[in-house]
């Protein structure tokens, strides 16, 4: 019961916050520590019934490392502040799920490492079809030269074979598919990245292409992009617009990574490892 609910509780949250970064690009900070005080009240009412300490213990200390590793991350410009919290408040809800009690008896990976794995392969799925919608919406693929177009060609005839060989063969088909693709969208990158955007619409983590200087201020480029007092700077500036990369929304591929992990209850790496 009380797996089932974290899980349905887990599907509406990354639902959510899905389509809020692919139309806004951003979470709302509320959002998240809601979501993560919602787990948190349900691994309390947890801890009355079972009095499992172990357990509860057990999943705050897991929190508290991914926050951990979540902010060293964040600060290299690995990851965005959204997807630290977003990690966390879902650590706080998967980690030691009831079933996992199994885990050890059927020597197998619990779901929230399954889940973690499988988001690997969400990023990549995800990152190639919104790369190439961008590559469409913007016009860059009328800028194919004919090598660029033979690539494509050649990405589509290795996608094809995927349905005709064994599963060896499918793994290679699929890496040379996936190379091809991230090969033609790496040399359109800036063409399909890069926007102007009004300054009095920045928002926090905004990446910008260059240091700006402002008077005496400057506004550097960081990885972990624009800071509030970065952006009350660039709106006393005058600017109206100046040039931003537009990332990809990346809490999709959690999404995408939570229904996978629903789907095959196992990660893909192991399934194709083991098919191999």
């Amino acid at each position: 019961m009380i797996q089932a609910l974290i899980l349905g509780i887990a599907f509406i949250y990354l639902l959510l916050t899905s389509i809020l970064d692919i139309k806004y690009r951003l979470v709302w900070d509320y959002i998240n520590y809601s979501f993560g005080f919602i787990f948190l009240l349900i691994r309390l009412a947890e801890l009355i019934i079972t009095a499992n300490y172990p357990i509860f213990f057990g999943v705050i200390m897991a929190s508290l490392t991914t926050l951990a590793v979540g902010y060293a991350l964040y600060k290299t410009g690995a990851w965005g502040g959204g997807d630290v919290k977003l990690l966390t408040s879902l650590c706080i809800g998967l980690f030691f799920l009831p079933s996992d009690s199994l885990v050890i008896q059927n020597l197998t990976f619990p779901f929230y490492a399954n889940f973690l794995i499988n988001t690997l392969f969400g990023g990549i799925i995800f990152g190639l079809i919104w790369s190439y919608f961008l590559f469409f919406k913007t016009g860059a693929y009328k800028e194919m030269k004919t090598s660029h177009k033979a690539m494509l060609a050649v990405s589509a005839i290795f996608f094809a074979l995927i349905f005709f060989f064994g599963m060896k063969e499918k793994v290679l088909f699929s890496l040379l598919t996936i190379f091809c693709l991230y090969y033609i969208i790496k040399i359109f990158e800036n063409r399909i990245t890069v926007m102007d955007k009004e300054v009095s619409r920045l928002d926090e983590g905004d990446w910008i292409l260059k240091d700006i200087r402002i008077g005496k201020k400057l506004v550097t480029k960081k990885p972990t992009g624009l800071s509030k007092e970065d952006i009350k700077v660039l709106q006393l500036s005058g600017l109206k617009t100046i040039k931003i990369k537009d990332g990809i929304p990346f809490l999709v591929s959690f999404f995408l990574a939570f229904i996978i992990t629903l789907v095959i209850n196992d990660n893909l790496i192991k399934l194709i490892v083991i098919n191999i």
